[in-house]
């Protein structure tokens, strides 16, 4: 909202355009907040959810945020001993059981007359299966079991890489894999 301060007139990027998986509401709320600096994020949000998901954006919003709230990339931030505790583990498995909750409202939407609308839930559905995968690596990676986390992170690259043509235009495989393997080798040290 204050690039006009700083002297810049557009959007900074660093070229992450495959980088909408499984929604693009962060490339969105730069762009509307270049275009309106006095604009309220909820109502981003909004219009947002509403014109990606149509009647069934409110709820989609409500299942994205609840399943960031149940999400914890502490090994990401290389916080490896957060990742033993048992909390971790209860609030992963609970990620999941919201996927599954949830697959009623994308299975319905998935051939929505709308074809914008329906790939926006079909990105939903292969984001769903995918977070199951990443969430049993997390869990292996918990547990300190890293031979079953080396096997589970090798389901979940065979997993994008197998729906890589399907999904290519808003996820970025090999950088997912390099970031993966990189978080992988800081791991084991």
């Amino acid at each position: 909202k204050g690039l006009d301060k700083i002297g810049l007139n557009g959007m900074v990027s660093c070229q992450c355009i495959r980088s909408f998986f499984p929604h693009g509401l962060g490339m969105n709320a730069m762009a509307s907040a270049l275009w309106d600096k006095t604009g309220k994020f909820d109502d981003v949000c909004d219009n947002y959810f509403s014109a990606a998901f149509a009647e069934d954006g409110d709820i989609v919003r409500e299942y994205m945020s609840e399943l960031t709230n149940l999400s914890d990339p502490v090994y990401m931030r290389g916080e490896f001993d957060e990742m033993l505790q048992p909390q971790l583990v209860l609030q992963l498995k609970k990620a999941i059981q919201l996927t599954e909750k949830f697959k009623p409202v994308i299975e319905k939407n998935l051939h929505h007359n709308n074809k914008t609308v329906a790939l926006s839930y079909f990105y939903l559905s292969v984001h769903s299966e995918f977070v199951k995968l990443f969430i049993d690596w997390e869990i292996k990676l918990a547990s300190k079991d890293l031979a079953a986390a080396d096997e589970a992170l090798i389901v979940l690259k065979d997993f994008v890489y197998k729906h890589e043509h399907e999904i290519q235009r808003v996820f970025d495989a090999y950088v997912f894999s390099a970031t993966m393997d990189k978080c992988l080798k800081s791991i084991n040290k």
